[in-house]
């Protein structure tokens, strides 16, 4: 076994047990640590919410990729014999965590280093990664790429990166009604009094602040960030989605 996986999750609290506990079954936990047919799993929590762990998170995947790529590629020439296959590099991230690991195979690319397959979970580029994410590198054979429907009116200002991809990467996406939480593994447990879930956090509750961001149009568009258009049901049918279709198609690139 050469093939190796390297997976870099969302954005989540300062406190490390706190995180763990918060992403314990998110999907690329789910990828990276249950790496079953690996030669090994490598997991990033993602960054805290000011998001400047970015870089250093896509310049600490990229640098053990490498690493470990070069080492398994020598072995593997040495004696093709004992080690029969080339190393093949995944690479799986969720929101800015999904950013840091585009941002890690263009530093691959730059080392003429490919990367077999990327598992993107609604990537999105809200720090200070270069504004190349927006492109999946042509170092990459096979990315899908799972992201929120604007049906479900989550995370409205946060959009997508990673939305096209060069010539010849076979670029899949695909798009699921649920919140943007839903779609790392981490869906909301609790709902609004009419059934569908409030994204606190993404936007002020506060009338106050509304108000001064332009009266009943502040209050608005404050509705259009924090209120999402998904029930409980569909956030746990959306984020089951989510993860069913990733690893049906990961099966297809650990086959191909």
């Amino acid at each position: 076994m050469s093939d190796i996986i390297f997976g870099a999750d969302g954005t989540g609290p300062d406190n490390a047990s706190t995180y763990a506990a918060d992403f314990a079954s998110s999907h690329v936990r789910n990828f990276t640590l249950s790496s079953a047919g690996f030669h090994s799993g490598y997991y990033w929590r993602g960054p805290t919410a000011a998001g400047s762990e970015t870089i250093s998170i896509s310049t600490g995947v990229a640098n053990r990729a490498a690493e470990l790529f070069k080492k398994l590629r020598d072995l593997h020439q040495a004696d093709p014999k004992a080690r029969p296959t080339m190393p093949r590099i995944f690479l799986t991230g969720y929101s800015r965590g999904a950013a840091a690991v585009i941002d890690a195979a263009y530093r691959l690319e730059a080392l003429s280093i490919p990367v077999h397959c990327m598992l993107l979970f609604d990537a999105v580029d809200r720090s200070s990664v270069d504004n190349r994410v927006d492109k999946i590198p042509g170092n990459v054979k096979f990315c899908y790429h799972a992201m929120r429907a604007d049906s479900a009116e989550s995370r409205e200002i946060f959009g997508n990166c990673g939305t096209t991809a060069a010539g010849k990467v076979v670029f899949v996406t695909n798009r699921f009604h649920c919140t943007h939480g839903a779609m790392g593994g981490t869906p909301w447990k609790t709902a609004g009094e009419d059934g569908t879930i409030e994204e606190v956090g993404a936007g002020s509750k506060s009338k106050a602040v509304a108000f001064a961001a332009g009266g009943v149009g502040g209050l608005y568009a404050l509705h259009k960030v924090d209120k999402t258009k998904v029930t409980l049901k569909q956030e746990n049918t959306g984020s089951a989605a989510v993860l069913s279709w990733m690893k049906a198609y990961f099966q297809i690139a650990k086959s191909a």
